[in-house]
């Protein structure tokens, strides 16, 4: 998560439970009696009471308590003031009676009870509660501000919450191929997983958005830590919550299409919104994109995809109040979605983040024992009244965070502030257009100097995806190591090693094919085989094409054929038929499977002494012709002999 204001340190979710006493001249002196806060239930309304149980000290004989209830706060900057002084005048003073006859709630402590009648006015009242000596003096008091939810004719203008959850970390994958979650990832993954199962524990559980990063995903499910498990099996029972097609890894928009590689944001979204139905059996949501690091190219993609809003800070949106440095002032922040004048044209519109309101809810509790209240309080007297959608963007939040103290009363049926999906208004709550966000200028990261080398791995990686076969993880491996290279967090150098990696393990498999063998062979019939010998030095066996040619041999079964090289030496014995006697050369090569890449070639020289069809034939003809000379001949060397003879007679 983007930094957000710093935190003021008196602002009302870290103060500690020192419930100031009153001014000096209110309280007596030279008492041990003391009264603090121990527990308190949310609000009140119309049918539901506050408790609030107090715990008493010290000598209280005699002692009695008294409650004061003030008028609706403005803003938060008096409910900071609440916790140390009165703000406003009194509506309501109730005399509770001896402390010793008030309702015990447990051992050591008293309950006192407001109903809808003691506190009328929807808002957030101060109320003090008082222990009081025998002779009417305050003695030590408490300060809580409670909240006086609305009623059908007085309702309560109050923001609803939507709570984005980044479960992610910086991309796992190493160039040699390994996988590394540091234990500090690995412990802030565990308490973001953590707050998701107490999400997914309530009834009914309000609707979470989670931004969960497929590489983390993967990377869990091979770590040798024996939280990661649990950390899966956590994210797989959220199922109240709303994933997000998130990409394999966080990458910018912006920074691909300006290295002219903007169709990687294709691949790198498909290859993500596949992991939750493959890891958790549940679809994803396409409408969100997670950054605002976004060109108009990029959202023309990203609007292909499904995409119709993006995630931004109100950094980008000018909030009136929310940069001033007066806790007063700093009015919460309205989600949207809000226009993008930038991105009219593709029309995608921003979600913006309320970036001090989620740096204040990932606090720690600190020592107040109202610490839930008092956040809800606080949210609802930023809100001033409007209604606002707010949007908060949690990347990490402490054991006893503020935000996990008041999950309950959030997600309470009658919460005055529920917990929604993200908001879906156009409109700001008077009716009028939000106001417009202005995109941050300039990309995160620049991936121009490996944009060449990406596309040829990328080439180099689908021709190994052939080679390898299909039933192999080998060339996705490769592919997910070739996408982590346009990650964001990453130094041109640490892209360069990813992509240099890739290339040295394409170029081994590719290296690892040779042809071996006799390369002077005697065909000595007309039809024969020739034997070919593949050498496969790999440990694995992959498919190749063989090509094979001559002008003086036939092959029936084709001049290419394509061939499962095992590891070691796989013979391939190809039929031939002989045109022509004496030396034939043949030409033989090894091609990956879509032709691209010559692995190896040689020739054969075949020796052929069978005749062929051809031959035989002009050879018995030849024959023939000499036959019928011979007894023609022969026939004309007798004729004359024997007409003599017959004559002599």
């Amino acid at each position: 998560m983007t930094a957000g204001p710093t935190r003021i340190v008196a602002a009302v979710f870290l103060v500690l439970l020192v419930a100031a006493p009153a001014a000096a001249a209110q309280v007596d002196s030279g008492t041990a009696a003391s009264i603090e806060l121990a527990a308190r239930s949310s609000w009140v309304s119309d049918t539901e009471p506050v408790t609030l149980d107090v715990r008493v000290g010290g000598d209280t004989a005699g002692t009695t308590m008294r409650v004061r209830v003030h008028p609706p706060l403005d803003d938060a900057a008096d409910l900071a003031t609440s916790h140390t002084e009165d703000v406003g005048g009194i509506t309501r003073s109730v005399d509770l009676g001896p402390t010793e006859e008030i309702a015990v709630a447990a051992p050591g402590t008293r309950r006192v009870r407001l109903t809808g009648d003691d506190i009328r006015t929807p808002g957030v009242h101060p109320v003090v509660i008082e222990l009081r000596s025998p002779e009417g003096g305050v003695l030590d008091l408490v300060r809580t501000p409670v909240i006086r939810t609305g009623t059908d004719d007085d309702p309560l203008a109050a923001p609803h919450l939507s709570i984005v959850m980044d479960f992610g970390v910086d991309p796992t994958v190493t160039p040699d191929g390994r996988r590394e979650l540091t234990p500090t990832e690995i412990g802030r993954l565990s308490r973001l997983a953590g707050f998701v199962n107490d999400v997914a524990g309530l009834d009914p559980a309000p609707l979470l958005t989670m931004l969960t990063v497929p590489d983390t995903l993967d990377a869990l499910a091979t770590s040798s830590d024996p939280l990661a498990p649990e950390l899966l099996d956590q994210l797989g029972d959220a199922a109240s919550a709303t994933q997000i097609a998130m990409p394999y890894v966080a990458v910018s928009a912006a920074a691909l299409e300006n290295a002219g590689i903007g169709d990687v944001l294709d691949t790198v979204m498909a290859v993500g919104a596949l992991a939750p139905t493959e890891r958790f059996g549940r679809a994803s949501d396409p409408s969100l994109w997670p950054d605002d690091d976004v060109t108009p190219g990029a959202a023309a993609r990203l609007v292909q995809r499904g995409v119709e809003t993006i995630l931004t800070s109100d950094s980008a949106a000018e909030e009136p109040g929310s940069g001033d440095p007066d806790l007063g002032d700093r009015l919460l922040t309205q989600a949207g979605p809000r226009p993008v004048p930038a991105l009219t044209e593709s029309g995608l519109s921003a979600v913006v983040v309320d970036e001090a309101a989620s740096n204040d809810l990932v606090a720690g509790v600190g020592e107040r024992v109202d610490a839930a209240p008092v956040a809800v309080a606080d949210l609802l007297l930023r809100d001033a009244g409007r209604g606002s959608s707010v949007v908060i963007r949690v990347d990490d939040l402490p054991d006893e965070s503020l935000l996990s103290a008041a999950l309950p009363l959030l997600a309470a049926p009658d919460s005055p502030i529920p917990i929604v999906s993200l908001p879906v208004l156009g409109t700001d709550p008077d009716g009028g257009r939000v106001d417009p966000v202005t995109l941050p200028s300039g990309s995160t990261s620049d991936l121009r100097p490996i944009a060449e080398q990406f596309r040829t791995t990328e080439r180099d990686v689908a021709t190994f995806d052939g080679f390898a076969g299909p039933d192999s993880a080998r060339a996705a491996d490769l592919e997910v190591r070739q996408l982590t290279s346009v990650a964001d967090g990453l130094e041109t150098a640490g892209r360069v090693a990813l992509l240099d990696s890739v290339e040295a393990v394409v170029a081994g498999g590719f290296d690892g094919i040779t042809l071996t063998g006799q390369t002077d062979l005697n065909l000595t019939s007309r039809t024969g085989e020739l034997p070919v010998a593949i050498a496969n030095a790999n440990d694995y066996p992959v498919r190749v094409m063989v090509r094979i040619r001559s002008d003086r041999l036939r092959f029936p079964d084709g001049e290419e054929i394509e061939v499962i090289a095992e590891p070691d030496v796989t013979r391939l014995d190809i039929r031939v038929e002989a045109l022509a006697t004496g030396s034939v050369p043949t030409f033989v090569e090894i091609r990956t499977p879509d032709g691209s890449l010559v692995l190896d070639d040689r020739q054969l020289n075949v020796r052929s002494t069978a005749v062929s069809g051809v031959g035989l034939a002009l050879s018995l003809g030849a024959l023939a012709v000499l036959a019928i000379w011979w007894v023609r001949t022969w026939r004309r060397s007798r004729g004359p002999t024997e007409t003599s003879e017959t004559r002599t007679v």
